[in-house]
């Protein structure tokens, strides 16, 4: 199991006690020894969260206004429009920015059960973002994310993303769009 993994499932609670106490003396231990960057980004990642999570963005699905909220704010958001569906460039960020948004431009009003599952140019699924919720204005997706884990995500490998849902009254699952991005 990967760092991050384990202190998610430490700081959510998810993790077993019989494993939790051990797992805490070798956070404190890391720390005493310099040896805590993972431990720290997480605790910067997770007041982010909560910092997005009080303003209602995280409850409601983002919005474009969300976004300008963040960056009036004071956030450093770096902003990436995937387009409509087909190629695009993921253009990583060229200086320390706070948070990543990323709009992904199909319309989506009138679906439901909206899924964006990521996967590798092989076809390997890395995740799937489920019930997405759309800006009502525009029907489009936004999704923010820490840069680091947007990065790792998106910014060193083609990814490939299929935006399903289901018609109302429908059993099947349909696919919307797709985006194809390449980082530059």
């Amino acid at each position: 199991m990967k760092r991050l993994d384990l202190l998610d499932d430490y700081a959510t609670g998810l993790m077993p006690d019989v494993l939790a106490d051990p797992f805490e003396e070798e956070m404190f231990a890391r720390a005493a020894k310099g040896e805590d960057e993972d431990d720290r980004w997480y605790d910067r990642f997770h007041r982010l969260v909560e910092y997005v999570a009080q303003s209602g963005i995280l409850v409601r699905g983002s919005t474009a206004e969300d976004i300008e909220d963040l960056r009036n704010g004071g956030l450093r958001v770096h902003y990436i429009d995937m387009g409509t569906g087909g190629p695009c460039e993921w253009v990583n960020a060229k200086e320390e920015v706070d948070i990543i948004a990323m709009r992904v431009g199909c319309d989506v009003r009138g679906w439901e059960s909206v899924n964006a599952d990521v996967t590798t140019a092989e076809g390997k699924l890395l995740h799937t973002f489920r019930d997405c919720l759309p800006d009502p204005a525009t029907g489009n997706l936004y999704a923010l994310c820490a840069p680091r884990l947007a990065t790792m995500g998106f910014g060193s490998q083609r990814r490939i993303t299929r935006v399903t849902g289901v018609r109302p009254g429908k059993e099947e699952r349909e696919e919307i769009a797709v985006f194809d991005s390449t980082p530059v």
